[in-house]
This record gives C-alpha cells, sequence and structure tokens, in this order.
C-alpha cells in the first residue's frame, strides 16, 4: 500500500522529512505531495549536478499540472547517496513554474555511480551524463570528446561513444579538451561549423604547439585574410563554396581534413594554393603537423 504523506502536516514538516530521507534513505519509495515551495528547495538545494534542463518538457509537465492532467504514474524523483537529485528537475521546475502542487514517488538512496544507468530507455546522451558528471557546455564537451578520439585514432571513422565511454575520457586522456571550446564556439559563432568538431580540431592542434593553434583559430575567427592567414583565408572560402554547393552541408571529415591541411600550411609558414586546401575523394586524411 503507497503511503501517501499529504495536507495533514505543514510544508516544513513534509520539507523536513524529505530532507530526513536524503540524509537517511528508506528502503522503498514513498509518495509526497510536492509543493512549489518544497520543489523550489530541493532545486537550490540538491540540483547542484544534473542533465541539461528540457525546456519543452518544462512547459508541458506545466501545463498538465495547471490543467489537472498530472498523475502519479510511478515515475519518480532519485535522490542519490551523495545527497544530490539526479532525476526529475523538469518535474520540479514545471511545479515552480506553474504554482500548483503535484503527487510523486521519490526514492532515495541510489548509489551515485549508477547515476549514468537510470532511465537507460530514456535514452541519457553523452552530453547529460557529462551534464550529470558537474560539466559546463556538456552537450559541446561531449562532441569534442568524441571527435578528439575520432581526430587521434581513425579520423576517417564515424564512431559514437557510449555516454560512460564519454566521461571515462572525459575525465582521463581528453580532461584538457575543455579547455579549448572558447575557441571552438568562436569560430563556430563566425561560421556555423559544428562547434565540437571545432573544439576538438583546437584541442589537437594545441598539443602540437598551443601558441599557434590560438593564433590559427583567432586569425580564422577574425576573417584574417593577408600573411599567414592566407591559407586560412583560402579554406573558409573552399568550405563556405562547398556548403553553398551542397544544401548548406560539408561531410565532417572532409572539413577535418581541409582544416588540417591549412594548419599544415600555417604551421609552416606557407600560403599555398587554392587546391592546397582541396581534398580528393579517397584521400588519406592529412598528418598534422606541428
Amino acid at each position: 500500500m503507497l503511503k501517501v504523506i499529504a495536507n495533514e502536516i505543514s510544508v516544513q514538516d513534509l520539507l523536513d522529512k524529505i530532507i530526513k530521507y536524503i540524509t537517511d534513505p528508506p528502503e522503498n519509495s514513498r509518495v509526497f505531495e510536492i509543493t512549489p515551495e518544497i520543489a523550489e528547495y530541493l532545486l537550490v538545494n540538491y540540483n547542484s549536478q544534473n542533465r541539461p534542463k528540457k525546456a519543452g518538457k518544462i512547459t508541458e509537465f506545466a501545463d498538465d499540472m495547471v490543467s489537472g492532467d498530472w498523475f502519479v504514474t510511478g515515475d519518480t524523483i532519485k535522490f542519490s547517496d551523495e545527497h544530490l537529485l539526479r532525476d526529475g528537475q523538469n518535474r520540479l521546475k514545471a511545479c515552480v513554474r506553474s504554482g500548483v502542487s503535484f503527487f510523486t514517488h521519490i526514492v532515495f538512496g541510489i548509489p551515485d555511480k549508477a547515476f549514468h544507468k537510470l532511465d537507460r530507455g530514456k535514452v541519457r546522451t553523452s552530453g547529460d551524463v557529462l551534464g550529470i558528471a558537474g560539466y559546463s557546455n556538456s552537450t559541446r564537451l561531449a562532441a569534442a570528446v568524441r571527435w578528439s578520439y575520432i581526430l587521434e585514432t581513425n579520423p576517417s571513422s564515424r564512431v559514437t561513444l557510449t555516454p560512460s565511454k564519454t566521461l571515462d575520457l572525459c575525465r582521463g586522456i581528453y580532461s584538457g579538451v575543455e579547455a579549448s571550446i572558447p575557441h571552438g564556439v568562436s569560430v563556430y559563432r563566425q561560421y556555423n561549423h559544428p562547434p565540437g568538431q571545432l573544439t576538438a580540431l583546437h584541442y589537437v592542434l594545441a598539443k602540437k604547439n598551443k601558441e599557434k593553434a590560438d593564433e590559427f583559430f583567432s586569425l580564422w575567427c577574425r576573417g584574417a585574410e593577408g600573411g599567414s592567414a592566407k591559407a586560412i583565408s583560402r579554406m573558409q572560402m573552399l568550405l563556405a563554396s562547398i556548403k553553398l554547393q551542397n544544401h548548406g552541408r560539408v561531410n565532417d571529415t572532409v572539413r577535418a581534413a581541409m582544416i588540417v591541411k591549412a594548419w599544415n600550411l600555417f604551421i609552416t609558414g606557407r600560403s599555398g594554393r587554392r587546391q592546397s586546401c582541396l581534398v580528393a575523394v579517397g584521400e588519406a586524411f592529412p598528418t598534422i603537423l606541428g
């Protein structure tokens, strides 16, 4: 039988009961009434590490709460043994937005190390998992880790990393990728190339020569054309032409190879010809010079 803790006690007593269970978890789930005040408190105090919020879901849930079309379905809000909210932030945010209380199961004390296994049927992405682990810009970072792995293993592959593999790489050999995000984003905002791939390219190039990698991306972002930037500007013009001819699309591997070719010219002090940055069908991915 469900144990419902509801209107017979005050909001503060209700919140105190939830906090007690977060600290000292019961074996089974409990069904609580969540008021907007309680939802706000839980979000402020226990939601320091979670996947990115989903604005569409928050709006959908809030509308259902306002219309009375919200029911206890068995879906749970989850807290870990590290006293962190691990699932349910969108529902709590919807409660705050709608100003309407709702009932829900709450599960306490789930091992924190198992967080990336939660709701596997809902498909937590690599970005979700990195967000839960406390990383900022988690979606871009996940893409950058994947592209760093591709560039350093098999640049012509289309490998997809599992969320747990992405997290392991981000905590391990690619822990430095995060620092390259501002460089990737700056060029993305200027030319709309994929920020994850750009971030990975900066990271890989910076491992060869960080000062030159920073300069390469700065010149590219500024649209510099003369002198040492000539190969970069030619590469960008070719990419723009390819996008125009292909309805805005550029093959990811082709783009990466063209950027590496421009880098190789730049790092060796050459401007090259227009054709120097083109990639022929079947051509091997260029070795990154440094």
